[in-house]
């Protein structure tokens, strides 16, 4: 194995210097030029998951809606599901709190991102406020009345991305000091898979189906 100081010392000069970010952002404006569509998204989808820490992580907290004791990671996600933001912060803090903080890291970042879909846990004062601070038009899209599993329109391209996520053993659960850190390992989950994707053989590489592609018949 490599020498472990000079691994970190790696990790942490591509983490603070915002390396992963841009590696990210460029992987995810290739596939979706490849995917027809403007390298710049102006629509996507919010939503956070809740995830069991580790005993030394420090932003730990208790959600008390899931009951897990650890952290949040808020996403940001463009149609096609590819990673656009990533927030980690205490699982102690409300969605709608937590969104906040995730529209204000990337409120320069996105100029043309006018529509997010979002689910019943950020309505309420949130829409007014994204409206009047960013100019960005949230779109509360609930569950039907059905009881069991829903493929909910316009917002399972978000569940999809953190299906991928999980792929990755390191993020199945928190185990990270910092958040930043935290935030890295998704920014490489991401980028390991869009990886994946341009280097298919081109027999092998199908559409990316996104948020206006449904699967399946849903109810409105």
């Amino acid at each position: 194995m490599p020498n472990h100081n000079a691994v970190y010392k790696r990790f942490s000069t591509m983490k603070t210097t915002g390396l992963l970010l841009h590696l990210n952002d460029t992987l995810r404006c290739d596939l979706r030029k490849l995917a027809n569509r403007d390298s710049e998204p102006s629509a996507g989808a919010i939503d956070s998951q809740s995830v069991k820490s580790a005993e030394y992580g420090y932003e730990t907290g208790y959600d008390g809606g899931k009951k897990i004791k650890g952290v949040k990671r808020h996403i940001m996600v463009d149609v096609m599901g590819m990673l656009l933001q990533v927030i980690v912060h205490s699982a102690g803090i409300q969605d709608r709190d937590g969104a906040k903080l995730l529209l204000t890291k990337c409120r320069f970042k996105f100029p043309k991102l006018r529509l997010i879909w979002v689910d019943g846990g950020y309505a309420g004062k949130l829409l007014e406020w994204a409206k009047c601070n960013f100019n960005i038009v949230l779109v509360v899209v609930k569950k039907a009345t059905t009881a069991g599993f829903q493929v909910l329109r316009r917002r399972w391209v978000v569940e999809r991305t953190f299906g991928w996520l999980m792929h990755y053993r390191r993020l199945c659960r928190h185990y990270e000091r910092k958040t930043n850190s935290a935030e890295a390992f998704v920014y490489l989950a991401s980028i390991s898979w869009m990886v994946t994707r341009l280097a298919a053989p081109p027999l092998q590489k199908r559409p990316i189906l996104a948020a206006s592609h449904i699967p399946i018949p849903l109810a409105a």
